[in-house]
């Protein structure tokens, strides 16, 4: 049976990197950064708390506002710049 979850270790390394984007970006204001991602502040602060799995608009928008792929973001490869 398929889902449209992620791999759990996807998810997990898609968090890091957002945790990290958060604080080095934002200073740790997720009200700040789910506004510049095109979330709301309940759909980050659910994710970063591991309550939540990335969906599509919150990697889309980290996407979006960081300039790099999905697939980069889930595979936590990356240093934020």
């Amino acid at each position: 049976m398929r889902t449209k979850s992620l791999d759990p270790a996807l998810n997990d390394a898609a968090r890091e990197f957002v945790k990290r984007v958060v604080k080095e970006r934002f200073g740790g204001n997720k009200k700040e950064a789910a506004a510049a991602f095109g979330i709301s502040g309940s759909v980050l602060g659910e994710f970063i708390g591991g309550t939540r799995g990335a969906g599509m608009k919150l990697l889309g928008g980290v996407a979006r506002y960081t300039g790099l792929p999905i697939d980069a973001i889930v595979s936590n490869r990356l240093t934020v710049v």
